[in-house]
């Protein structure tokens, strides 16, 4: 199971990665983070074909959801990943039906 575009709804601010975040960690010494979003992007979830579990060890059937999770990632995730492009492509879609 993947959702698309999952990571356009929410958003770590760029201003805020660097310098900025690192001296709130120090002062605080608390894992803080500031993220923002609850975007209104389009989510899509596509489902993969079965895997048969039966008999196989749970390494391999790691290492197969893996893959077929990549697969999916690469054939259906919009790029570029973007939270502003997200939300156009959403109303677009939303307004041109």
């Amino acid at each position: 199971m993947f959702t698309s575009n999952i990571r356009q709804t929410f958003d770590f601010p760029d201003r805020m990665k660097g310098r900025t975040l690192r001296m709130l960690y120090e002062y605080t010494r608390l894992p803080l983070s500031i993220i923002f979003g609850g975007f209104p992007a389009k989510l899509d979830t596509y489902f993969g074909d079965a895997i048969e579990t039966r008999n196989r060890c749970p390494v391999a059937v790691r290492d197969q959801v893996k893959s077929e999770i990549q697969n999916l990632i690469k054939k259906y995730q919009y790029c570029p990943n973007d939270w502003w492009k997200a939300l156009v492509y959403s109303l677009r879609l939303r307004f041109y039906k």
